[in-house]
């Protein structure tokens, strides 16, 4: 062959083998989100997302917002009980649980907004994806989210028949169930079912009392329906959870001086994982829901329409010490001292209803316009008991004060949305959310030692006739009510080109205010807390390379942020000496950061994701009365703001000649962060956490088995720790645990 036509012909060959090879080589998975109300791609939308897909969620056993946690970076959770989690995107946190507070972190199921974290359920086996959208969140879902919407869509009905079912069986007793099944029952009826049972004995052992701690039994169930009409398509949804778990273990770790609890501690056998309470606390909690959707065909859009109602139901007392009472106890003589018990019975009664309008309008421009409306009833009687337990009475209240809130919230709103292509290159996004919140409580507050007075005697819980701690010194019954309204608008431009969008956002959130709860006092019940405002500016990238096997994703953030609502516990006009809680505002505080997500196909067989944030957070004026006078907190760090927090995931398919290994390893580290702003040795201990699986795919795929370790390194450490009178209380977090899981998959 001449030379002439040799050398195109070869470069012609290779070029060809490169593509064939290429084609061989897997992209990225398209990962496609509604955030917007439109089926996008969310490398298209200028919005700090970080998406957990149906497989990240069943590979890392996402079942709770501690799981979301470690694959977010931007996402902090301590539990200081069930029900009563702690969940902080880019440091934003809500502290005061109380009936009249709201959360920071809005979290809606299917479009439902769940008001309280007890109501909040993730152990669902039908989940499509958890789309974490970071930031404020308030020109396109019902309800305004302050710190950023966690947001979780289940799968849809669909006329495939599809089923799935699974075992587990692992240390610490751990059984897990869970079954799944989707289907049609008429042309035009669609319906799936998914059920879940998880068990596990405790991570935790009271080894004074000889029982277990922090396990778990809990039930869910899920169904979702489909109706197909003319134009016209009907969703019903419907969840139950029953969730029943024994006390947190909580430990003394850090002395006040008044009494060496953390060397009793030690001396009653107590260690990692191991505590001393001479009490036995419990949590048992129910949560249910339903709600209808209707999307209708227009000539020009959907319209759109959600009924929502959710019940939830959590009661849980909880040892608050870990050790006995100043000492006070006597094993020989069967007396095991007195501990702090904090009691909790709370009920809530959540209505919901959205409408909105989405416009496709033409193809450069679109639109939603909405309206939303909530009512919701929180019922919630805190007790705080001194509890004494002996072989020869049991465990018997001595003392208790009681809180009896009620609180209705009422918040209505409409909010509109736009995108607007300039260009095939320029896009511009604007809206703007109009709030109104009003919030009327009761209050109840009882000394149950103030016997003389007619609230206390005719109060049915106040039957000890005790003193107590005198964290609630007053008796007094009080209404009070309250109304806020808020504009918060958003504005960002994006450049888009063939593998990336850059753009740039300006967005204001708002948190309604409200009543603290626990008042110790008349002045802190009737007081409303301030509201909550803020200012995000945020440039970011996302983008896609190496013929869509690399992925990289940036924002860079910086908030401005006003009246961040707190509680802290402290002196009382009524109680100087011992204190009360009391919520306040952080007059002005600054967060900013930067966001890094990144994915790498190395090739058909390896692939590595890895997430990274760092956050700086600065208190600028707060002050605060404790027992050794004002103290000025300027220049702290928030709480539940780490500095560094980075996760790092490698995952592997080989095939073999029986089916396909897949391997996955998985690294999360978080920086220690402060819990308390007064003493601000109360600290969440810096995490770092190996999580390993493997698993066997049969070639039809139809069986798979996982064996997999969760803390391989067994690190021991604490999740949580606050402060009260005798010190700083820390919480264990889950030792290690490891299991094997299979997996039958029907053809």
């Amino acid at each position: 062959m001449s030379p002439k036509y040799s050398l195109p012909l070869l470069t012609a060959a290779i070029a060809i083998a490169l593509q064939a090879q290429a084609e061989q080589v897997p992209q990225l998975e398209t990962v496609t989100v509604t955030a917007q109300y439109r089926a996008q791609n969310a490398q298209d939308v200028s919005i700090s997302t970080s998406v957990l897909t149906s497989d990240n969620i069943r590979q890392q056993d996402i079942h709770d917002s501690h799981n979301i946690a470690l694959q977010v970076p931007s996402v902090s959770y301590a539990e200081f009980a069930p029900g009563q989690a702690l969940i902080a995107i880019r440091g934003i946190i809500s502290a005061d649980d109380g009936p009249g507070m709201d959360n920071s972190i809005a979290v809606f199921l299917d479009g439902i907004y769940i008001g309280r974290q007890a109501a909040a359920n993730f152990d669902l086996y039908d989940i499509e994806r958890i789309e974490v959208l970071k930031g404020p969140q308030g020109t396109l879902f019902g309800r305004n989210a302050i710190g950023g919407a966690i947001n979780i869509i289940t799968k849809t009905p669909s006329a495939e028949l599809s089923q799935r079912a699974s075992a587990t069986k692992g240390t610490y007793n751990t059984t897990r169930l869970n079954g799944y099944l989707n289907g049609a029952v008429a042309d035009n009826i669609f319906g799936n079912l998914s059920v879940n049972l998880r068990k596990h004995d405790g991570y935790t052992q009271n080894v004074l009392l000889g029982v277990d701690n922090q396990d778990e039994d809990t039930l869910s169930a899920r169904t979702r329906w489909l109706l197909q009409l003319d134009g016209t398509d009907i969703i019903f949804n419907a969840d139950y959870t029953s969730d029943k778990r024994g006390d947190m273990g909580r430990t003394p770790i850090i002395n006040n001086g008044t009494y060496d609890y953390v060397a009793l501690h030690a001396t009653l056998g107590g260690g990692e994982n191991k505590t001393t309470s001479p009490i036995d606390g419990f949590s048992e909690r129910t949560a249910k829901g339903a709600s209808i959707e209707t999307n209708t065909q227009m000539s020009g859009g959907k319209f759109t329409t959600i009924t929502g109602i959710r019940q939830t139901s959590s009661e849980w007392a909880m040892a608050s010490i870990g050790a006995p009472f100043n000492g006070g106890y006597d094993l020989d003589a069967g007396v095991f001292g007195i501990d702090v018990n904090d009691s909790i019975d709370e009920s809530i009664d959540q209505q919901t209803f959205e409408l909105r309008y989405t416009a496709t309008g033409t193809s450069t421009f679109n639109y939603v316009i909405g309206a939303f409306a909530l009512r919701e009833n929180t019922s919630r009687v805190e007790q705080f008991k001194l509890d004494r337990n002996a072989i020869s009475t049991g465990q018997v209240t001595l003392g208790n004060e009681i809180t009896d809130q009620n609180n209705t919230t009422r918040s209505y709103a409409i909010y509109g949305h736009a995108n607007w292509q300039l260009n095939d290159a320029w896009n511009i996004v604007f809206g703007t959310r109009l709030t109104r919140d009003n919030k009327s409580i009761t209050t109840l507050s009882l000394n149950c030692g103030q016997q003389e007075n007619p609230l206390v005697a005719n109060y049915n819980l106040c039957d000890s006739g005790g003193g107590s701690l005198g964290v609630l010194q007053r008796t007094f019954a009080i209404d009070s009510n309250h109304s806020w309204q808020d504009i918060s608008p958003k504005l960002a431009l994006e450049h888009h080109t063939n593998n990336t969008m850059t753009y740039a956002s300006i967005s204001k959130g708002f948190k309604s205010g409200g009543f603290g709860g626990a008042p110790g006092e008349e002045q802190t019940a009737t007081t409303p807390i301030k509201p909550e405002n803020v200012w995000n500016y945020e440039l970011g990238i996302k983008s896609d390379w190496l013929n869509n096997r690399a992925r990289l994703n940036a924002s860079v953030f910086y908030m401005d942020y006003t009246n961040l609502q707190v509680v802290h516990f402290g002196p009382s006009v009524a109680n100087p000496e011992f204190g009360s809680f009391t919520t306040t505002n952080i007059d002005s505080s600054t967060i900013s950061g930067i966001e890094v997500e990144a994915s790498l196909l190395v090739n058909a067989f390896f692939d590595v994701h890895g997430a990274f944030t760092l956050m700086d957070s600065e208190v600028n004026n707060f002050k605060l009365e404790t027992f050794a006078g004002e103290l000025d907190l300027s220049g702290s760090e928030l709480r539940q703001a780490p500095k560094n927090s980075y996760s790092l995931t490698l995952n592997t398919h080989l095939p073999i000649q029986y089916g396909e290994l897949h391997g996955q390893l998985s690294y999360h580290h978080k920086d220690e962060q402060i819990s308390d702003y007064i003493n601000q040795n109360t600290r969440i201990e810096a995490l770092d956490l190996i999580n390993a699986q493997l698993s066997w795919h049969s070639p039809s795929e139809q069986w798979q088995c996982a064996l997999w370790v969760k803390n391989l390194s067994d690190k021991r450490y604490i999740s949580h720790a606050y402060s009260i009178g005798p010190g700083v209380i820390g919480i264990w977090g889950e030792p290690r645990t490891a299991g094997v899981t299979v997996t039958w998959l029907p053809r």
